[in-house]
């Protein structure tokens, strides 16, 4: 499953495997604006997440 949390909040199934950033690009975000954790491990855009795999992917927030 696939979890967007942040100002929008989704979740999603795959049914084949599919890298992070072919996810990020169907959801229409960016890794400058989001960052992705496959199974409780930071992962990066070249990552294959399988439709049994737990991917949440975090909004980033800054400010003071």
């Amino acid at each position: 499953m696939i979890q967007l949390i942040g100002r929008n909040k989704k979740e999603i199934n795959i049914e084949k495997p599919e890298k992070v950033g072919s996810i990020f690009k169907s959801l229409n975000i960016t890794d400058d604006e989001y960052v992705a954790i496959l199974n409780g491990n930071p992962a990066l855009n070249s990552d294959v997440v399988n439709p049994e795999d737990e991917l949440t992917i975090l909004e980033i927030f800054s400010g003071g």
